[in-house]
C-alpha cells in the first residue's frame, strides 16, 4: 500500500519473482475498503498517503478486526522520526523499514516476519 508507483512496482516485481501473488493499492482508503483478513498473508504499508494515511489504515483495521485476524504489517516509509516508528509499533506493526528500499530488504524483512524461505 503506497502512493508511489515506483515503490509499488518494486514490491510487486520483487514478490512476483519469488512466486507470490501481489495486490497493489495506491492509497490507504482503497486498501482499507477492500481489506479481508483471509485475503492477505503480509502487508507492506506506507505512512504518508492521500485519502487515508498509514496510521488511519491501522486504526481502521483495528476497529474492525481482532488483532489475531490481521496479517503481519510492515511499514515502509521515508518517515524515520522516532515517535512515528514507536507509534507504528504500538499500533500493531511487526516491523519498520526506512525508504529508499532495495528488493533484498523487502524479501529479508518478509522472511524475518513470516519465518519462511523464498526459493
Amino acid at each position: 500500500v503506497d502512493d508511489d508507483p515506483v515503490i509499488q512496482e518494486l514490491a510487486k516485481t520483487t514478490f512476483e519473482q519469488a512466486g507470490c501473488q501481489v495486490q497493489v493499492f495506491s492509497n490507504g482508503r482503497r486498501f482499507a475498503d477492500s481489506f479481508s483478513p483471509s485475503a492477505f498473508h503480509l502487508v507492506f504499508l506506507d505512512l504518508m498517503m492521500p485519502e487515508m494515511d498509514g496510521f488511519g489504515v491501522l486504526q481502521n483495521l483495528q476497529s474492525r478486526f481482532a488483532a489475531s485476524d490481521l496479517p503481519p504489517i510492515i511499514v515502509f516509509s521515508a518517515v524515520s522520526r522516532r515517535d512515528s516508528v514507536v507509534k507504528a509499533l504500538q499500533n500493531g506493526v511487526k516491523s519498520y523499514l526506512i525508504k529508499p528500499l532495495k528488493p533484498q530488504q523487502l524479501k529479508a524483512k518478509a522472511i524475518e516476519v513470516l519465518k519462511i524461505d523464498f526459493v
